[in-house]
Parts: structure tokens; sequence; C-alpha cells
């Protein structure tokens, strides 16, 4: 246990305990400079044990910055309005709440900033969010000794990278199976152009789906703030789709502007699902079905878990921990 935390403790008295010059006591509570992480947690704990405040008193018991960061780095570096879907603004929401609860604040960093940047705030640690294959982000986070928590599997991982993922194949043959239950035989899916796990992983799983009931894949790639074009294409192929899968939130939405514009009804002629944490699809015309992958809950995991790696406690949960997810069948996906 830390003792009564006392002003009489300095800077050069953390410092002489842990056999390491003030300039690195500062750059370690302030989470700058480069030193091993080995490093700043052993000066972070002869800090906690001396009871030792900053100059002002405003920056925690031990003298920690007591910041972290999360980010989406998913189209890194375009700039786009990931808090204005569903899912990432549930997952900033979540984030900020545990944050709090343990006495940190919470930075949300923009997607449009170069990696060489990263570091320039001073955070104890960062959860990114959809990280892609050689990510820079990543890269830059982890030469200065950042700790990293991933939502949402890396596409490589690395010896002692931390996630925590949905069963993303068990969801999408959920999905899969659900629409050849209610009649389709032309299921098709709305893939990515990124090289993030989730997308990847969607298309992987629909491609061994469709080769094990000897059916050729329909796939049309899109970019998440844009499905549009993608939809258009889809739906103009000759033989038609009788069903679709949307693993993006926006999907559904233009599905339906899709189908009313080409004169097809839904469900009777077109099966629609998507990957949305919206509640705006419960009230479409017709409601959509939809998979929900719970961000609410697996950010809250992700963040105790980041937590407990930045403050040197052992994990409760394995790397590679696996969350839950739900689908919520609606009209558009239930023929009559």
């Amino acid at each position: 246990m830390p003792r009564r935390a006392s002003a009489a403790v300095t800077l050069a008295d953390v410092a002489r305990v842990a056999g390491v010059s003030t300039a690195t006591v500062s750059n370690a509570l302030n989470s700058v400079g480069r030193m091993s992480q080995t490093t700043r947690r052993h000066v972070r704990s002869i800090a906690r044990e001396l009871g030792y405040i900053p100059y002002g008193g405003n920056q925690g018991v031990a003298g920690e910055s007591r910041v972290l960061g999360l980010a989406v780095t998913t189209d890194h570096p375009v700039s786009w309005g990931f808090a204005e879907i569903a899912y990432f603004s549930q997952a900033v929401q979540a984030a900020t709440a545990v944050a709090h609860e343990h006495g940190y604040s919470l930075v949300v960093r923009p997607t449009a900033v170069g990696p060489e940047r990263w570091t320039d705030l001073a955070v104890d640690g960062m959860m990114l969010i959809d990280s892609p294959q050689g990510d820079p982000v990543r890269a830059e986070l982890r030469r200065h000794g950042i700790p990293v928590v991933f939502s949402g599997r890396p596409p490589v991982p690395e010896h002692d990278d931390v996630w925590i993922d949905n069963d993303v194949e068990s969801a999408v043959r959920g999905v899969l199976d659900h629409l050849a239950a209610a009649g389709a035989a032309r299921i098709a899916l709305l893939g990515g152009d990124t090289t993030d796990y989730y997308i990847q992983s969607c298309m992987a799983t629909y491609r061994q789906w469709c080769a094990e009931r000897g059916q050729p894949p329909l796939i049309e790639l899109m970019r998440c703030k844009d499905p549009a074009p993608a939809v258009a294409r889809l739906l103009a192929r000759r033989p038609a789709p009788d069903a679709v899968f949307g693993p993006y939130d926006r999907c559904g939405h233009v599905l339906l502007s899709a189908a009313r514009s080409m004169n097809l009804r839904v469900p009777e002629e077109l099966l629609v699902v998507c990957a949305s944490e919206s509640s705006s699809y419960e009230t479409t015309s017709p409601p959509v079905t939809t998979l929900s992958l719970d961000p609410l809950g697996i950010t809250r995991l992700a963040m105790q878990l980041l937590i407990e790696i930045v403050e040197g406690r052992a994990p409760t949960m394995p790397r590679g921990a696996v969350h839950p997810t739900r689908l919520v069948p609606r009209a558009s996906s239930v023929p009559a």
C-alpha cells in the first residue's frame, strides 16, 4: 500500500529510489520520451509507493498524467466522421465511462493525423479500433513504449498484441444461415476495401460458406462511408441476388433506398440484413434485421484490460478474448 501522499516527496526522491534520472521520472509520469515499458512501469510504481504529488497536485495520487486515448485507424489517414456511426459513438461512450470510473481522462483522436504526431499527447495507453494491416499508428505507439489494446483483432497479430474481438466467423455464418432458412438462394455480401480483420473475416467466411454449398460468391467492394455505388452494382447483376448482408452500419438504409428505386419489394424479392447498433432500423419500412456486435460491452472490456496493463496488473482476460454477437430478426429478412 502506498503511504499517504506528501508534498515533501520530490521528483529527485523518486529518481533516487528508482535509480534513474529526474528527467526519466518526469517523462515516465507524463507518458513522453523514449524508454522501455518496464522502466516506465517501475518509475510509476515507485512514485505510487512514495506518494509523490507533482507541483499543483492535479495529476493523480502517483503523479501520473492518467490519460487514455482512443482512435479508429481503419481508414487512416483519411478524415471521416466515425463518431456519427452508432457503433463508434457507443464505443466512445463506453470508453469514457470506464476511463472516468478509474480516474482517467479520455482523449479521442481524429483520424487524419500523421503517425508521427500520435505520441504528441501524453497518454498512458491507447485503444485502437479496427486497426488495419501495417497500421502506422500502431507501429509508432509501440516504438514509444505506449501500451496498446485492440478492439477488433489485428490482421497480423504480433506476439505481445492484446485484443478483444467478436467471433466474426460464427456471426457471419449465423446471418447466412438465417437468410438461407428464409428461402434465399443467391445471397450476396457487401465487402470492403480495407484490410481490417473484421471485413476480411466477413469476406473469408462468406466465401467458405458459399464453397461448402457449391454456390458462386456474389461480392461487391464498397467504402464504408459511401456504400451506394457498390449496392447499385450489386442489385444490377443478372441474375440478381435475392438476399444481401451488409457488414457496415449504413448498408441497410442504402439497400432499402436502392430497392425502392428499382421496384424491388423487401422482403418478398430481396432479403436484407446489416450489422448495426442504430435504433433507426426498428422503424424503417420494413424494419431491418440487424447484427449487433455490442460495442458497449466489448469496449468496456477492452478499456478495463488497457487500464490493467497500464497499471502493471496481471490482465484478468487473455489476449484474443471473444465477445458475443446478437442477431435481431425483423421484417426485412422474414418473408410472410
